[in-house]
Order: C-alpha cells, then sequence, then structure tokens
C-alpha cells in the first residue's frame, strides 16, 4: 500500500539530507507485486496511472526539478480494487503452499499459547 511506503520514503529522505544529498521526492507505489517484471506499458489501463506518474517525474527530474505533487498523487492510486488484490494474494499464497508441499498445513498451530493464572 502506498501509505506503507511512506516509512521507507521518509529513511531514504533522512539518508539524503545527512549525507549531502538533495532530497527530490519519491513515489509511493502500492500493490507494486502486480507488476513483477513485466513492463508497465504492456499491462493496460491498470498502470496507466502509473506510468504519467513515472514520465512526469522523469521530465521534472531531467529539467533539474523535483518529483511532482501530481505524479505523487498518480502513483498513490491503487492499481486495481483492494478486494481484488486481496482476491489474488490468497490465490498466490496457496498457490505457493501447494506448490512447497505444505497446503495441508497453512492453518496448523506451530504452538498453543499458555493461560496464565495471574
Amino acid at each position: 500500500e502506498p501509505d506503507h511506503n511512506q516509512y521507507a520514503l521518509s529513511m531514504c529522505r533522512l539518508f539524503a539530507t545527512r549525507n549531502g544529498f538533495e532530497w527530490a521526492g519519491g513515489l509511493g507505489i502500492g500493490a507494486g507485486e502486480v507488476a513483477k517484471g513485466r513492463l508497465l506499458t504492456d499491462m493496460g489501463g491498470m498502470t496507466a496511472n502509473l506510468v504519467r506518474a513515472l514520465d512526469l517525474s522523469a521530465e521534472s527530474l531531467a529539467a533539474g526539478g523535483r518529483i511532482p505533487d501530481e505524479a505523487i498523487a498518480l502513483a498513490a492510486r491503487p492499481l486495481m480494487p483492494a478486494w481484488l488484490y486481496r482476491l489474488a494474494g490468497q490465490f498466490g499464497w496457496l498457490s505457493q503452499a501447494r506448490h512447497y508441499g505444505v497446503l495441508g498445513k497453512l492453518r496448523q498451530r506451530v504452538w498453543t499459547p499458555v493461560e496464565r493464572s495471574d
């Protein structure tokens, strides 16, 4: 989720300022796993906002500017609805479990909490 990336971007900004670099901004992109090595331009409308954000950023950075607020807002837009992302994530999780032979162990409890009598 783009909000989670704000922590990473804050760390990058802090690193840059503490080491004498000029911070030009960053893009918090959510659901990046969806692209997973594919060309963004081949993914159609799903990544149109992200492609536009990258284009705006590249133009501004090449001209010596910062990443524009418009690009930051475009990049933060979800690539797909949240329910669809969760469904795809669940499918991926189950597929990996089946691949590694642990599908039947997903609900297994490794330990059971002990009730305290304090």
